[in-house]
């Protein structure tokens, strides 16, 4: 078992907790959110310093898995990170392109009637462009075709486990796209909130877990370990950008250095495990400058984490009740942008990231995947 990787994914906690425990801001029946979605992020936004508490007992929880060694060198962040904590590189999907497509295929074909309809309507229209080729635009996304009431997929396929990644995350977004096409709702209410948007595509990454193994055979524990891994690890990260952004917007005079600065005192509130080792760039707090959100959309980043915290309630209510998490996920999906963010929450029986107890919650269930599935380096 990899203690440091363990203990990584539970601090992760720690910071959510912090900045998104609007304690005392948010009535728990989601009343704060009804007047609009200004109001939802004034309110769940909010910074809590009684929080503090709450991350001083999850701290010793970090420190006692770590077994006291207090800080890991960015080295063995980094890695670790990318492939689950593994030294031998992520899982990779077995078979050539057209394999891991029809093994996506099989995938929904066996997950629900729902998904079956909808992937056989994707490959029958060809609406998958997932192959590299010379000239290609780069990068991955999913996007709408209204006249024909079906999304399109675009990626380039590298026989890394970003191509799975590929048919759970992008294939998340599509199926919520192929069901609100086809409710009639009137435009305007068809496209859900940004962070409602991400909450299709990660928790139908989580949801497929059972199928992984059509992708990845022997290695797929390799595989979800180092995809919950990354998950978790992501939300600190995700957390300290969005306040960076907060005291940028709050202290516009900052120079270059007390910016910085800023970056590096919040990167050890977040990330303490995380040992710069004297590397130019990060260890002077330029870190920030290479996340693009900070320049092009302010003030979004806090989405990503809210729609994980989302994913991780589908995850672990898939684990006790298959049948009643997907239910509860078709209700998310099909409302699409027909009410607030915290009514599809409270609708499909999710709590809102920010209600009190509800990142404990997530954190206690996920220890325990964790200690049972972690496997050995």
């Amino acid at each position: 078992m990899n203690k440091k990787i363990i203990s990584a994914s539970l601090a992760a906690f720690v910071a959510l907790g912090c900045t998104l425990g609007c304690k005392g801001k948010s009535n728990n029946d989601g009343s704060a959110a009804v007047k609009g979605d200004v109001k939802l992020y004034t309110d769940g936004m909010a910074y809590s310093q009684s929080a503090a508490r709450e991350e001083k007992e999850v701290y010793s929880l970090y420190y006692e898995y770590l077994g006291g060694a207090g800080v890991m060198p960015i080295g063995g962040f980094y890695v670790p990170h990318a492939s689950g904590g593994s030294t031998d590189g992520n899982a990779k999907p077995e078979g050539t392109a057209e394999e891991i497509l029809a093994a996506g295929k099989r995938m929904y074909h066996e997950l629900s009637p729902e998904t079956a309809e909808f992937i056989d309507a994707m490959f029958d229209m060809e609406l998958f462009d997932v192959l590299s080729k010379p000239g290609k635009a780069p990068g991955g996304y999913c996007t709408d075709l209204p006249k024909y009431k079906m999304p399109f997929i675009f990626s380039n396929f590298n026989g890394t486990s970003g191509d799975v990644d590929v048919l759970t995350h992008e294939a998340g977004h599509a199926f919520n796209a192929y069901r609100v096409m086809r409710k009639d709702y009137p435009m305007a209410l068809m496209n859900a909130t940004m962070e409602t948007c991400e909450c299709h595509s990660m928790s139908m990454e989580f949801l497929t877990q059972d199928y992984h193994k059509y992708f990845f055979g022997a290695q797929t524990a390799k595989y979800e370990q180092g995809h919950c891994d990354d998950a978790l690890m992501f939300i600190p990260y995700g957390c300290m950008v969005d306040e960076f952004q907060h005291l940028m917007y709050e202290n516009e005079n900052l120079t270059p250095d007390e910016r910085n600065e800023t970056w590096l005192r919040l990167e050890k509130k977040y990330r303490p495990w995380i040992d710069f080792d004297n590397l130019p760039f990060y260890s002077r707090g330029g870190g920030w400058q290479q996340q693009l959100h900070i320049y092009l959309y302010p003030l979004y980043y806090i989405d990503y984490c809210m729609a994980q915290t989302v994913a991780f309630q589908f995850w672990i209510a898939s684990m006790h009740d298959r049948t009643d998490a997907w239910e509860r996920y078709m209700r998310f999906v099909d409302a699409g942008g027909s009410k607030t963010f915290v009514e599809l929450c409270h609708d499909s029986g999710i709590k809102v990231p920010y209600e009190p107890g509800c990142i404990r919650e997530i954190g206690s269930e996920i220890s325990q995947w964790l200690h049972k599935n972690a496997r050995n380096h």
